[in-house]
């Protein structure tokens, strides 16, 4: 902790500055010492200005109700607490005050409140034709109607916020029925009480999203053999980044083992199907991992179990990795069954010694 507040730095074209005041928003306990210095602001305030009669905060957006006394004068009073903290004012306009997401409306002795969205918000929600599970696109629609609808003081208020968030999906490419049957379907949802069945308990179960058939495929299974009732699936697709753009790790250690049995420093690869050849001889060998190439190769000359160590102990000789060479042949199959189809592909085609054998 002390480390942390007292050894804050900053590195601005090319050179390491320390930060004197504060915490840049990257140190890990930025966060709660923030929390802890407003609420410690906070108490000054109330305790010196006795004017305000109700201060509700979030971070460091307050919100404060005063009487008999100027907007100014209880500004300067706030900014008097501590050289570094400043506060700005906004006052309301035609008695309504965004906060947040709110639009405050202060109307006779209450206050009316609404969705608000900033001017400079951007309009842009994940867009129907988007290469999402149906499911996925249709629960966003619903929880931000959903928050609409909790954000809205009154009927009107309610009719006012829905139409945001409507047009703003009608604009993304959500067809109106869809949009309709969402906000239907959330305006039930809320005005009955949910009932929650705690006899069962139920699984979930990720998987890759292919298509819209695929999921009307399962969810039709499911249903069929009712394992609806214990089951949830949901459908997860990955992002372009991820497909297009695998991260690779070059081996971190100093005169590696591993890495000098091979012609790069992969050694902490991930998701391959790999190639081992014995030093001793022309036998080879084909496997596929999840893990690092690091820990597998560990396994293959340290586990009386493995292919490789049985081979390597045939030639009377002490099994370690000094003694074979190995390379990748596929990287980034995230995918096991396609890992393990491509694995089998290899082996079927290059013949290795060592899985032949083993397998006559």
């Amino acid at each position: 902790m002390n480390l942390s507040l007292s050894s804050d730095t900053i590195q601005a074209k090319g050179s390491t500055f320390k930060q004197l005041f504060g915490l840049q928003m990257g140190n890990s306990v930025s966060g709660p010492c923030a929390i802890i210095f407003m609420n410690f602001i906070e108490e000054q305030i109330l305790s010196s200005v006795p004017h305000i009669t109700l201060w509700k905060r979030f971070i460091d957006d307050c919100f404060v109700v005063f009487k008999d006394i100027s907007s100014h004068e209880l500004l300067d009073k706030c900014n008097d607490i501590h050289p570094d903290v400043q506060f700005t004012f906004e006052e309301p306009v035609g008695n309504v005050l965004p906060f947040l997401d709110l639009s405050v409306e202060r109307a006779n002795s209450e206050f009316k409140y609404a969705l608000h969205s900033k001017p400079c918000h951007s309009g842009n929600v994940i867009h129907w034709t988007s290469h999402h599970p149906r499911s996925l696109l249709v629960n966003i629609a619903k929880n931000e109607l959903r928050r609409a609808i909790r954000n809205s003081s009154s009927k009107c208020e309610e009719n006012k916020s829905v139409t945001i968030i409507m047009r703003r999906f009608r604009g993304n490419g959500y067809p109106q029925r869809i949009l309709i049957n969402a906000l239907r379907c959330v305006k039930r949802k809320t005005n009955r009480q949910q009932s929650v069945n705690t006899e069962r308990k139920k699984n979930y179960l990720v998987l890759p999203f292919l298509s819209e058939r695929q999921v009307f495929n399962i969810k039709r299974a499911l249903f069929r053999t009712g394992l609806n009732d214990f089951l949830t699936v949901s459908f997860k697709s990955n992002s372009l980044s991820s497909i297009l753009k695998p991260k690779h790790f070059n081996c971190v250690y100093n005169k590696c083992a591993f890495c000098s049995s091979s012609s790069g420093r992969l050694c902490l690869t991930k998701h391959c199907v790999y190639f081992i050849q014995c030093n001793l001889c022309s036998s080879f060998y084909i496997g596929e991992t999840k893990r690092t190439m690091r820990t597998r190769l560990s396994e293959h000359v340290n586990s009386n179990s493995s292919l490789v160590f049985q081979h390597l102990a045939q030639h009377g000789s002490l099994p370690h990795i000094s003694l074979i060479s190995w390379k990748i042949l596929h990287r980034a199959i995230m995918n096991t069954d396609l890992r393990r189809q491509i694995e089998c592909r290899e082996i079927r085609d290059r013949q290795p010694d060592i899985n032949v054998q083993h397998a006559c």
